[in-house]
């Protein structure tokens, strides 16, 4: 059997309510074409009429100061998958103590992926062969940026599509430490198509937090495409930051000597 928990009007949309998105409050968000909010499930864990659905539960903000507000056109809300908004330690233990375990899971599925692009280093990805000595080589020490997508070797991207692919960003240095990871911004080049006919999402502030010695973190994301005049070439451009790298080599012993000389009275 099956309850009616609540009605989500559609105030002169293009297509049905159908873009749900699960948010890091636990919450599940969704679109309403053409329309400027975001409803929300509440309580997406409790049966029947207590999971409280709200139809209005976010306002979204102006585009521009004295501009009417934005308005919904295409795809899923862009809840930002951080894993952790707090200030916790590395990898957000503490509020987030599976964070490794989903990470993992995100790699495992962007491994599946077929095709793959690397930018600001070589070789295999996912710190499988993890360099030594950064500091003393003198090399680039931008963390590695790999492109995961494709389901075989006919895969592509259509006009109309949705192609889910990755983004994984590796330390492949045994002594340094990344902290305060972020990617600020992902964008489409040529940049001239409207988000209702090319869309990313998420497209900006992703939280990868640190990157420890030899490790790597995965995102997820997805291209939406709903247009006939798209077809070309593009470019992806992954903008990115982070606040510091700290040498983190591991703990050791030593002993250091000075010579002193005591004189006759």
């Amino acid at each position: 059997t099956s309850t009616l928990v609540g009605t989500i009007p559609n105030g002169g949309g293009r297509y049905v309510i159908g873009a749900l998105q699960l948010g890091v409050d636990n919450r599940i968000y969704f679109a309403k074409d053409m329309e400027n909010t975001l409803g929300a499930i509440l309580n997406p864990d409790t049966i029947g009429l207590g999971c409280n659905v709200v139809n209005t539960y976010i306002t979204l903000l102006p585009s521009l100061p004295g501009l009417p507000s934005s308005i919904c056109q295409l795809g899923l809300p862009n809840i930002f998958p951080n894993p952790c908004e707090e200030n916790c330690n590395c990898g957000c233990t503490g509020c987030n103590d599976n964070a490794e375990e989903q990470n993992d899971e995100l790699i495992a599925r962007a491994k599946k992926k077929y095709k793959r692009q690397v930018s600001n280093c070589s070789g295999i990805p996912f710190a499988e062969n993890c360099e030594a000595n950064a500091i003393n080589n003198q090399v680039n020490l931008e963390p590695c940026f790999y492109y995961h997508w494709g389901d075989g070797i006919t895969d592509q991207i259509e006009e109309h599509d949705t192609e889910v692919f990755y983004i994984t960003v590796c330390n492949r240095f045994n002594d340094i430490q990344y902290n305060g990871v972020r990617i600020t911004k992902i964008t489409l080049n040529p940049n001239i198509h409207p988000i209702d006919k090319i869309q990313i999402v998420p497209d900006r502030f992703i939280s990868l937090d640190c990157l420890e010695p030899c490790s790597c973190q995965t995102r997820e994301f997805a291209i939406i495409t709903r247009a006939t005049d798209t077809a070309g070439i593009y470019s992806m451009e992954v903008e990115y930051c982070y606040e510091s790298i700290t040498f983190a080599a591991g703990g050791k012993k030593g002993r250091v000597k000075f010579e002193l000389e005591i004189t006759e009275d």
